[in-house]
């Protein structure tokens, strides 16, 4: 089949990128096969030449059918933004006229007239007035004698950049910490991190003179068997209940019942357990805060003290604002429990026919006589919101410049509600993950489907507007997991390896022009994680739009392999020694995540002390070497191991990110606990190996209180503000 074929016409009108160079520099062009298949996942057949051929007439003509768009995002002031073009339907002849009638999102209507002689050609460009930026409303109206077309589009007019830190604080560079809250210990854990920790570890850090302290996506997911990655959630959209502290919710003080549960021997075994064990026990931690919080939300709803209280009235303005996403999502979260309880704990599309469609006279018919469990579910997410709002008021209260820092995955689990709830906008029989490269050698698969991009784009980005809205509501600052995902993705089929895939396009300039006009509604500052293989055309959009970019100090090599100088670093990012998909930097020195793929069987005997020597000598003597001019000053081994002090070593580290000129610095606080084994293998999956549970060996109150963390909390602060 060659180049010019009805499949390769189909695959280039999809977005499907005809090859692509991996990290290693191997280039990989895409089969017909793999064409084949992301089209089908698209909702596309081209299965054959003639099917495909047929399907790009189909496209062809529903695309000459459009007099407008039916979504068009512009920039605020750019001369096209208040030029609306029109297509005149095919075979239209003589004069005709129309009307566009425009609503501005606060409700004020223009409605402009007009002839046009299509002597003098099909389109027409009307000018707009000058609209506001936000989501506005354009309907035409075209009429050629009998004939009559109405269409609508939605114009979205957005401005020329993010919210930035300058908007924020000016010119001045700051510090933060960052954290996976799940690993948090504390005095008072339920056997993972919670959101009172979060509050602590705000407080503690405001106290320091940071700025942001930021921490792993807080979306909901399954917290039951495998399913516990942050990354790989059931809904973006919503929070998870397991960071809920229980402690917290008002209802605990007038409700019996609760307390009396918590005082028996079989909840405080169970908590005890939970509180001790290495690794965060998920399932059990999930289940005894879910028996809690149900019969706290048996008090709210019965109580009279709570039904007279604010909490009540707050409760359903928290239902009215989450509309029909909310309730939605309630209601998935109520018919997956409803089939566990019957034994049956599997996937939304072997659940009846009926119940597969969240808009069904069936789905609709569960909701009505399982309101108290849909109810419940929605209490979750007010109180999951409440909690996470007061943290994000401490850290305004305690004077810090930017506040949470929160992340936004890139994906949602195939399973999961927003794979349900919009499943037209979701591809089937492939999975989003990256080609290979140095850290992953055989590519990764991330686990979830990607969003179709016409889809979400005749949706007129619903979605991804709802998105953005939901994790910037409490954000000073948002993190966009592989931002690289705004322009294209790697898209693998089902049952092929990682590197038996392909790129697909989307459509870049509109999602960060609704980006943008979030951001600076919601005053957040935007990083966008572009690491790995970054196209050409990712960086100065980036920097146009005012996105930060992220730099990772052991990633910052020159051509020849020596670390980067720091006065060569972007200033336009925020910077760090690590992320999470490494170890922490102590870790890295020991080659900690290579000896766990060895005793996973992942690598061999023979190739293990190859590869722990190789690091060494490739990658930690030369950072070493590196960090003799910021304070290591070559003190060489200086332990029984053979490692250098893990102490100075970081000093040293923290001593470059401040050298460089990057506006933000974070730092991981499990580099501060001197932490050495990774959260996350990156291409391991939770089968073989417990990604995502991992917790810190000491509680925060005991290393806040550590005077080597309130030394190195110390030294950045005079770093920062001597910089």
């Amino acid at each position: 089949m060659t180049d010019t074929s009805s499949l390769r016409a189909l695959a280039q009108h999809a977005g499907i990128l005809e090859s692509y160079t991996d990290l290693l520099g191997r280039e990989h062009r895409v089969s017909d096969d793999v064409c084949v298949a992301l089209l089908a996942a698209m909702g596309f057949d081209a299965s054959s030449e003639q099917a495909a051929s047929a399907c790009l007439a189909r496209l062809q003509a529903e695309q000459a059918e459009r007099c407008i768009d039916v979504v068009r995002v512009v920039e605020e002031g750019a001369h096209d933004a208040r030029l609306l073009p029109i297509i005149f339907p095919p075979g239209w002849l003589g004069e005709s006229c129309g009307a566009v009638t425009i609503t501005e999102e606060s409700g004020v209507t223009h409605t402009l007239e007009f002839r046009h002689d299509l002597g003098d050609g099909r389109c027409t460009n009307q000018v707009l007035p000058d609209l506001p930026t936000g989501y506005h409303h354009v309907a035409v109206q075209l009429s050629s004698g009998s004939v009559e077309v109405v269409q609508e589009q939605s114009l979205i007019v957005a401005p020329r950049r993010c919210y930035s830190v300058d908007d924020r604080v000016g010119r001045r560079r700051l510090f933060g910490l960052w954290c996976n809250l799940y690993t948090l210990r504390s005095d008072q854990d339920w056997g993972s991190g919670d959101l009172t920790d979060l509050d602590c570890v705000v407080r503690e850090t405001a106290s320091g003179g940071g700025a942001f302290v930021g921490v792993n996506p807080l979306h909901a997911i399954r917290n039951r068997g495998d399913d516990i990655s942050p990354y790989s959630p059931t809904s973006r959209l919503f929070g998870n209940p397991l960071y809920i502290d229980i402690d917290r919710v008002p209802e605990l003080a007038w409700c019996a019942a609760a307390r009396d549960f918590l005082e028996s021997a079989d909840a405080k075994a169970t908590l005890e357990r939970a509180r001790s064990a290495r690794d965060v026990e998920y399932d059990r931690i999930h289940e005894l805060k879910l028996r809690v919080l149900r019969l706290l939300f048996d008090t709210f709803q019965a109580d009279a003290h709570a039904a007279s209280s604010n909490r009540m009235a707050a409760f359903a303005r928290f239902v009215s604002a989450g509309g029909g996403a909310l309730e939605t999502f309630a209601t998935f979260e109520a018919i997956g429990e409803h089939f566990r309880e019957d034994g049956f704990d599997g996937c939304w599309r072997d659940w009846p026919i009926a119940l597969r469609d969240p808009t069904s006279d069936a789905v609709e018919a569960f909701r009505v006589r399982h309101a108290d469990r849909v109810a419940f579910h929605m209490y979750l997410q007010f109180e999951f919101d409440r909690q996470l709002g007061e943290v994000a008021k401490l850290s305004r209260d305690a004077g810090m410049p930017i506040g949470l820092y929160l992340d936004l995955a890139i994906g949602s689990a195939d399973d999961g509600s927003d794979a349900w709830a919009y499943s037209g906008l979701v591809a089937r029989g492939v999975e989003v993950g990256a080609p290979p490269d140095p850290y992953a050698w055989q590519g990764q698969k991330w686990g979830f489907p990607p969003l179709i991009p016409h889809r979400l784009r005749q949706d007129g980005y619903r979605y991804w507007i709802g998105l953005l809205r939901s994790v910037m509501r409490h954000a000073g600052l948002l993190r966009v997991d592989h931002v690289m995902g705004l322009f294209r993705l790697f898209w693998i089929p089902e049952g092929a390896i990682a590197s038996e895939g392909a790129y697909v396009r989307y459509p870049a300039e509109e999602l960060l022009g609704i980006l943008a006009l979030e951001s600076q509604r919601n005053e957040t500052v935007v990083v966008g994680e572009d690491l790995g293989t970054v196209p050409a055309e990712v960086p100065p959009a980036l920097e146009s739009r005012a996105i930060l970019s992220s730099r990772v100090a052991f990633f910052e090599r020159e051509g020849d392999g020596h670390f980067r100088a720091p006065e060569h670093y972007k200033e336009n990012a925020l910077v760090t020694t690590t992320t999470h998909d490494l170890p922490p930097l102590h870790g890295l020195i020991e080659g900690s995540d290579l000896k766990m793929r060895h005793q996973l069987g992942l690598i061999g005997r023979d190739e293990i002390d190859q590869m722990l020597a190789s690091r060494q000598s490739d990658e930690i003597a030369p950072l070493l070497r590196h960090l003799d001019r910021f304070g290591l000053e070559n003190v060489g081994a200086s332990d029984s191991r053979g490692w250098p002090d893990p102490h100075r070593v970081l000093l040293a580290m923290h001593a470059l990110l401040i050298a460089t000129p990057c506006r933000l610095v974070g730092i991981s606080l499990d580099d501060i606990a001197t932490e050495r084994d990774p959260v996350n293998l990156p291409g391991v999956p939770n089968s073989v190996h417990r990604n995502w549970s991992r917790r810190m060996r000491r509680p925060i109150e005991d290393l806040f209180s550590d005077s080597g963390t309130v030394q190195i909390l110390q030294h950045l602060q005079k770093g920062m503000s001597a910089g």
